[in-house]
């Protein structure tokens, strides 16, 4: 079995990765840039054209998905990210099974503000997941990154970049806390 990896970070990379390994017998990663080292087997680089926006790689995704044809997705939870999950399992009629927190009986996830617990299984051929930060803890990446450079698909209604500016980025990581506490309306 074949699992691809979509992530924009090469820490959510690598832990996903190191999940995708546990699941299937060859792990690809999709990489936006500079993929970390030895963890996939084949590493599918995509440059995104100067003045283009990352969810316009969606195309090219979808390129790799039918050339490699996975069994397994899974994709880091970032809105990029998301948007590109969403127009893949389109792409697959498959739908995403979003926010996976483990995979322990089935791909388990929180709803209702984090009151219930949710366990879903796929029910086509391809699963399609966005997969939270620590999910697969304690697994390890492994595989020789193959770097295969992927020509980049132009979508058919391209996003129009007017501009950009760097968020700076200040206080805590919330993907990587194990908790977090809020107060506020809607709490029962």
């Amino acid at each position: 079995m074949k699992a691809l990896v979509i992530a924009e970070r090469a820490d959510a990379a690598r832990e996903l990765a190191a999940g995708a390994r546990t699941m299937a017998d060859e792990v690809v990663l999709v990489s936006f840039g500079e993929a970390p080292e030895a963890v996939a087997d084949k590493v599918a680089r995509i440059d995104v054209p100067e003045g283009s926006v990352l969810d316009d790689a969606a195309d090219t995704v979808i390129s790799v998905f039918d050339a490699e044809q996975p069994a397994v997705v899974l994709v880091e939870p970032t809105r990029h990210m998301k948007t590109i999950a969403g127009k893949l399992a389109a792409h697959a009629s498959t739908s995403v099974i979003t926010d996976v927190m483990s995979f322990e009986g089935g791909a388990t996830s929180l709803y209702f503000g984090g009151v219930a617990e949710r366990v879903q299984k796929a029910a086509g051929d391809v699963a399609v997941y966005t997969v939270g930060a620590g999910a697969f803890e304690g697994a390890e990446a492994s595989g020789a990154n193959v770097v295969e450079e992927v020509a980049w698909v132009a979508p058919a209604n391209p996003v129009k970049l007017v501009s950009s500016k760097p968020i700076e980025k200040s206080g805590v990581d919330l993907n990587k806390a194990d908790v977090v506490v809020a107060a506020g309306r809607g709490f029962a």
